[in-house]
């Protein structure tokens, strides 16, 4: 409670910087690859990790655990009363999928009507969730070449994701955006961009070479 974390990623293990040293706070060996990246996320008291490799982790201030029933995915923010991941593999792999867990309780991952815990696919542009993170109420999800905008509407749909308008613009990678107060800001293929929830702002005009 109230104890700033800083933890850290490998392959195959979680570490938390404790007293000036790294501790490993595993449990077991993870199953990530040379191009896994661990997606952190905090929810209240909880820490989770995850890394599409392996179950969606969960510590309370000690060794992280696997949440029974919960998916594998490789991005992860809270959202509201909720946990969101992207590009999910929840006994199939789904790269254009979402989940949320049940509203309050990071730990229950059926899907339930009463519970709100639900998900579902985003298959009207191609390709997989490359990043994704909160923006105020919103839930961001960005593809290669689009951006989606999902809004909590409760039961039965939860959420509803909608296409912004502006044409191809969409982000490179996990880790290319940066939250900077009421707006995000990240690489496309062809230029930078600031989207505030309307619609992307590109902001390097004639000045991308490579």
């Amino acid at each position: 409670y109230d104890t700033r974390r800083v933890i850290a990623g490998t392959e195959t293990k979680l570490y938390e910087l404790l007293a000036g040293a790294w501790s490993d706070v595993s449990t077991g060996s993870y199953t990530g690859g040379a191009d896994s990246r661990w997606s952190i996320a905090q929810y209240g008291n909880s820490t989770l990790a995850s890394n599409l490799s392996d179950t969606i982790q969960r510590s309370t201030g000690t060794t992280f655990a696997a949440i029974a029933g919960a998916p594998k995915a490789k991005i992860i923010f809270s959202i509201g009363s909720q946990v969101m991941a992207l590009n999910i593999n929840d006994g199939a792999f789904k790269p254009d999928g979402w989940y949320c867990c049940a509203s309050f309780v990071e730990t229950d991952w059926a899907t339930s009507v009463s519970t709100l815990c639900a998900k579902g696919q985003i298959v009207s542009t191609p390709g997989q969730f490359t990043a994704g993170g909160r923006l105020g109420e919103y839930a961001i999800g960005y593809k290669e070449k689009s951006i989606f905008v999902g809004q909590f509407v409760g039961a039965p749909a939860v959420w509803d994701w909608t296409q912004v308008a502006g044409g191809e613009a969409g982000c490179v990678g996990q880790e290319a955006w940066a939250d900077i107060g009421g707006a995000h800001f990240f690489v496309g293929q062809d230029n930078f961009w600031i989207f505030d929830g309307s619609r992307p702002v590109p902001v390097a005009d004639s000045m991308i070479r490579q």
